[in-house]
């Protein structure tokens, strides 16, 4: 029983060491569109369900780690927050649609997800508040986001429809454009938790670097108790008349007679001290006490 409670903690353990962790999110703003990004250590099991005002990730058999808080965009014309509810091995991310940035009156956001696996894993999560752009913000928003996203070509046509609308503003546009300086797009906010390193650097997080010490002391105890369960237990010892070798003993009696002194001493048994000095008891009696055995013989 003992055995097979340790062996099940065990498994236990490697079984939550083996658990996906998610490391990390973050996001940046190329105006009317955001990129987020979760981070991974292997690809999850996980679902997204397209609500009317936000995104729901289910993630299950995952950890999150707990760098990752809830955090707000006031800035941004597409989301405006990220939101975790987790247990011991189920996540729930929330990302809520900036409604009031509302690009077409009616119309849904888009969403476009990737995959990236290599050291860790990547979703990225591409989220537009319209896909028909209309104006020259938006289109420049476009141009920059694919361009930043290394798709020159999918920006070259975005970029073309840009200038040609600005080609055809009026000096007193020009001068609003100039303004509020929305040809700056590179400004867009970036808002990672942390900064996420490729490899097994962005695994090591403070809490996963914790959880692995307690696991790796864990299974040392698991491993130790284990050995001494499963240990061949020592058979009783027979110290029966039967089970005594008739001998002699080994040494002189000088010799025979100190050794069962000191066991002696040690509340050592007339039939232990046989046992373990190879002699038959009446030799011990006769060794250790021969004024007492001359009596017995006698008697």
């Amino acid at each position: 029983m003992k055995k097979s409670f340790a062996v099940l903690v065990f498994l236990m353990i490697i079984a939550s060491i083996q658990a996906n962790l998610f490391i990390d999110m973050y996001h940046k703003d190329y105006g009317i569109i955001d990129r987020s990004i979760l981070v991974f250590s292997q690809k999850p099991d996980y679902k997204i369900i397209q609500n009317e005002n936000d995104l729901q990730l289910n993630i299950i058999n995952c950890r999150k780690d707990i760098n990752i808080q809830n955090t707000r965009f006031p800035n941004s014309s597409v989301i405006e927050s990220f939101d975790y509810y987790s247990t011991e091995d189920k996540v729930m991310v929330i990302i809520s649609i900036n409604r009031g940035h509302q690009q077409v009156v009616g119309e849904k956001y888009k969403l476009e997800v990737e995959e990236v696996n290599d050291d860790i894993f990547r979703l990225i999560l591409d989220i537009y508040a319209t896909k028909k752009p209309t104006t020259y913000q938006q289109y420049t928003s476009f141009a920059y986001f694919y361009e930043a996203t290394g798709e020159p070509e999918l920006a070259k046509p975005y970029r073309e429809m840009a200038e040609k609308l600005k080609s055809e503003m009026t000096p007193e546009e020009l001068a609003e454009l100039e303004r509020t300086g929305s040809e700056n797009l590179q400004q867009g906010n970036i808002t990672p938790t942390r900064k996420v390193i490729g490899g097994m650097a962005g695994f090591l997080t403070p809490s996963s670097i914790i959880l692995i010490i307690i696991a790796i002391l864990l299974i040392v105890a698991i491993i130790y108790t284990v050995s001494l369960i499963t240990k061949p237990k020592t058979e009783a010892q027979d110290f029966s008349e039967s089970s005594l070798r008739l001998t002699n003993g080994f040494g002189s009696e000088s010799f025979q007679r100190e050794m069962i002194y000191k066991l002696e001493k040690n509340f050592w048994g007339v039939e232990e001290i046989a046992k373990e000095l190879e002699m038959h008891p009446s030799l011990v009696y006769r060794a250790s006490a021969p004024d007492f055995a001359k009596e017995l013989e006698k008697a």
